[in-house]
């Protein structure tokens, strides 16, 4: 006996096996979306901090100034007449402190890029996710 699978406007007056009801059904778990706005996926896209960024500048300003004094440095290893002044070694030491003082710093306050990667994640750890049926693959 094949088995009838669509009944309309019927009285049905026997048991029915309903062996076909899930068939082509799939369940999926499902989370509301995260709304990322244009400016938000471009602040992801640059992870860029101004502290971090002018410890890297100053740090380029030492290498450039340790490459024109670097002449008097060779000097004074090889016995010449020139030496590195004190007030030269100053500007060294107290340009490296302030490199790695901003660095260090910069670590300390947030990007725009980790405030969003924050939000994005409470965003999900708060909403809640569902189970759901989906037929055909819809």
């Amino acid at each position: 006996m094949t088995e009838k699978l669509s009944y309309d406007r019927e009285v049905i007056t026997q048991t029915i096996t309903a062996s076909a009801v899930l068939s082509g059904v799939e369940f999926a778990t499902v989370q509301a979306d995260y709304n990322l706005s244009s400016s938000d996926f471009l602040r992801l896209k640059d992870d860029r901090n101004w502290l971090r960024a002018l410890s890297v500048n100053g740090l380029f300003i030492l290498i450039g100034y340790f490459v024109s004094i670097a002449p008097k440095l060779v000097a004074q290893l090889t016995g010449g007449s020139e030496a590195i002044g004190k007030n030269e070694w100053v500007v060294l030491i107290v340009g490296s402190v302030l490199c790695v003082l901003f660095w260090l710093v910069s670590k300390w306050f947030p990007s725009e890029r980790k405030k969003v990667m924050k939000s994005i994640d409470e965003h999900f750890q708060t909403m809640p996710k569902t189970r759901q049926q989906i037929k055909d693959g819809k």
